[in-house]
């Protein structure tokens, strides 16, 4: 990447999420988030980065031995697909973005915020790139209003 200043641009959280059809628990409170948790028949979330930061959480709200005989770690691409095919209460994990993308699912909400953990995008422009200048305007145009809707609209964060 080329020297200088690469601006953080966007902010993507966790959630939880579940099958379209599915009655959406209340996680608005720590309290209500564990208790959504316990009650779920199936925890689902990745065998990656994002799972293995929420198999943390699950240890700092003391359910982890709790909740083990329902989780179930998968790839990525394979979280939505389990949720989905579920007949219960099954909740899912993935970044925000991600479950507004997907038309079967509800998304339930962000993890509480002393449980959130946020995946950072910066923007750079690359050493070798064909074209610098238009690298720059786009970079320029990322932190636009226009970009802001659009990325919040898609369940971006901004920093």
């Amino acid at each position: 990447m080329a020297p200088g200043d690469h601006p953080i641009i966007a902010r993507v959280g966790i959630g939880l999420f579940m099958r379209e059809d599915a009655t959406a628990p209340d996680i608005s409170t720590v309290s209500a988030f564990k208790q959504a948790l316990l009650s779920a028949d199936a925890l689902v979330f990745s065998n990656v980065a994002a799972g293995n930061y929420f198999a943390t959480v699950l240890e700092r709200l003391s359910i982890s031995e709790a909740v083990k005989g329902k989780v179930t770690r998968a790839n990525p691409s394979d979280v939505v697909s389990r949720v989905v095919q579920g007949k219960g209460n099954d909740v899912g994990v993935l970044n925000v973005a991600m479950i507004l993308m997907d038309k079967r699912l509800k998304l339930v909400g962000p993890l509480p915020g002393e449980y959130q953990s946020y995946l950072l995008y910066a923007a750079a422009i690359a050493t070798n790139a064909a074209s610098p200048d238009a690298g720059r305007d786009f970079v320029r145009f990322l932190s636009s209003p226009a970009a802001h809707a659009a990325l919040t609209a898609a369940g971006v964060n901004l920093p």
